[in-house]
């Protein structure tokens, strides 16, 4: 089944007639993705999610909708899909934020599932350079700038409340839901009976080491697709590997999952994803911050000089020209290099063999793989 097909065979029951399940966080989890600036309120005042569709889709045409990048349409396409079925039209939407500027890209928006149980949603990056970049900063910056914002986010919306709470997001959103769970104060932390985070990046090994993730482990659940690039960053533990159709990038769209009733079919990583979070890691574990950042933004770096704001501008005709300029470059060590360029042939690799014999690239994939 796709998230669709779980909709409507289970859309006509409340939460009470079926409980909430891993299928229903990553639903969840993507309606953060939804732009809902002076649609729900910043503060508690309450708007079910049918009402906030109908301004939603009042607000903007299809044809203003077309021009989000991937994540988004996605999200987008699911929020239209369950707007009309009685699990998800009834739950009420609150305390929406939204911040984006140079230094960070943040959203959260607190969904009620039920009186006493509510889900608090954070947004996720998508193929826009910059997002990435603010993840790939994750290697060498603890906290970064959306990462606070998370903590004080939660804290401020859980409070003293009497409630249960399910912490949840995709991408970088899953990577927020770990940390706010980790950082909040105690009060929240008691609260918290579920972290999800949906192929987002793990953290530092000093995070994953803690007292405090120790604490909270038998409530985290990471899930990652078989081809996944974003969820296998950094350091993670005990995450539960899922069917997808997607392939390369693509691999990180939700819509692509597969769902086997209330549940995510099995699977295993795909060898390139093993053998990119093995190259990580040896990276992380020789490097210094100093090196980690240098790398970073010696990466970026390229993708600025190629005008590259999105992964989808990368184009056949620039993949080669991005290698070259790896390979050549004086800034980088040999390990950065090798780990830069498994991780763009990880993001490619949906391209045929036979175009990348054109480019050239099929000998330096095989060589790099190899």
């Amino acid at each position: 089944m796709t998230l669709f097909e779980y909709v409507e065979k289970y859309g006509e029951k409340d939460f009470n007639e079926f409980e909430f399940n891993e299928v229903d966080n990553v639903i969840l989890s993507l309606v953060s993705y939804i732009d809902f600036t002076d649609i729900v309120s910043k503060h508690k005042d309450k708007i079910t999610l049918k009402e906030a569709s109908e301004k939603y889709f009042n607000k903007y045409s299809d044809e203003e909708l077309k021009h989000n990048i991937f994540s988004i349409r996605s999200a987008i396409k699911l929020f239209r899909k369950i707007k009309d079925f009685k699990r998800y039209n009834t739950l009420t939407l609150h305390n929406y934020e939204k911040v984006v500027n140079e230094k960070e890209q943040f959203g959260a928006v607190c969904i009620d599932i039920l009186e006493d149980l509510m889900y608090v949603s954070f947004e996720g990056t998508d193929e826009a350079v910059i997002g990435w970049k603010e993840d790939f900063c994750l290697a060498y910056k603890f906290p970064i700038s959306s990462q606070d914002d998370a903590i004080l986010y939660l804290e401020k919306v859980v409070g003293f409340k009497n409630i249960r709470v399910i912490v949840g997001g995709h991408s970088k959103g899953g990577n927020l839901a770990l940390v706010s769970a980790l950082y909040s104060d105690f009060w929240v932390k008691n609260k918290i009976i579920k972290i999800y985070n949906n192929d987002g990046p793990g953290v530092l090994k000093e995070q994953i080491e803690s007292q405090a993730f120790l604490k909270l482990k038998d409530k985290y659940v990471h899930i990652v697709p078989q081809n996944s690039i974003v969820g296998i960053l950094l350091y993670n533990t005990n995450y539960e590997v899922i069917a997808s159709t997607g392939i390369g990038i693509f691999g990180h769209d939700a819509l692509k999952w597969h769902v086997n009733d209330t549940t995510f079919i099995e699977a295993n990583l795909i060898n390139r994803s093993k053998e990119f979070q093995d190259v990580l890691i040896r990276w992380l574990e020789k490097y210094d911050e100093e090196e980690r950042k240098k790398c970073i933004d010696e990466l970026f770096m390229i993708f600025e000089e190629n005008n590259i704001n999105s992964l989808l501008d990368i184009k056949k005709e620039k993949i080669r020209s991005i290698y070259k300029i790896i390979k050549s470059s004086t800034k980088l060590s040999s390990d950065s290099k090798k780990m830069l360029s498994k991780l763009i042939l990880l993001i490619f690799s949906d391209y045929s063999d036979i175009m990348k014999e054109k480019l050239g690239l099929k000998k330096v994939r095989d060589t790099l793989w190899n």
